[in-house]
């Protein structure tokens, strides 16, 4: 189905009960275009911030040239590369991919790779989040702490970059371990633009080993629920 001539031929021989016959078949050289990963996930990034990048090996699998037209992100992704116009044989090229929202709430696009090879474009799918809110440190972790005693307090700060108010529905622990772990704060439900508040947590360990958890915050700020995860061990 690539749309190059090959050869079919009837192997010599007249076919019996000990010698059915074979077809062999010669295919051309087609070029084959492999990328090192179907999507890349981007999680939560800050309106108006730029992303950690990753990258997409793109990799010329097939027996010629792979001859490449374009490569594409989608709006609100980014990407430059190493690719050139054509990869040979056995050659492989680097595609970096950033994530850059430009508003609220879930985004979803594709890196499209359009090329000579069979099967093109090759497609990368992309996903990130828009947010307002950061809360830091994104992990909490407390000393070792004896079974049944508590920690001193570690504090989260959360931050509304946004300009309306923050609608806070909850704050709570969640994971393995919930009951290892207290929060209080000072949100309320309401956290104005441009200002902050705190999250308060302690550390209870219930057994010994190590023990997890992680704080979650449901809000209107996109991406909710945002989460930090809580480490401690119990001795």
């Amino acid at each position: 189905g690539d749309g190059k001539l090959d050869v079919a031929v009837a192997d010599y021989g007249v076919p019996s009960e000990y010698y059915p016959g074979t077809v062999s078949v010669l295919l051309q050289d087609v070029p084959v275009a492999t990328v090192s990963t179907s999507s890349l996930s981007f999680g939560t990034q800050l309106i108006g911030t730029t992303s950690a990048s990753q990258s997409v090996t793109l990799s010329s699998t097939g027996g010629a040239t792979l001859n490449i037209t374009s490569i594409v992100a989608s709006r609100s992704f980014a990407q430059s590369n190493n690719c050139g116009p054509s990869l040979a044989v056995g050659a492989s090229c680097t595609i970096t991919v950033t994530f850059g929202p430009r508003g609220l709430g879930t985004f979803a696009g594709s890196v499209t790779i359009t090329d000579n090879g069979f099967g093109s474009p090759q497609t990368v799918t992309l996903t990130g989040a828009g947010t307002e809110v950061t809360l830091s440190p994104s992990t909490l972790h407390f000393e070792t702490q004896t079974v049944g005693t508590t920690s001193a307090p570690q504090t989260i700060t959360m931050t509304n970059s946004g300009y309306r108010p923050l609608i806070v529905a909850v704050i709570y622990v969640a994971g393995d371990d919930t009951g290892d772990f207290t929060q209080t704060n000072t949100c309320g439900t309401r956290v104005p633009a441009g200002s902050s508040c705190t999250i308060s947590v302690t550390f209870t360990p219930q057994a010994r080993g190590p023990r997890r958890a992680f704080i979650s915050v449901s809000d209107n700020g996109g991406g909710a629920p945002q989460t930090v995860a809580l480490k401690g061990y119990g001795m």
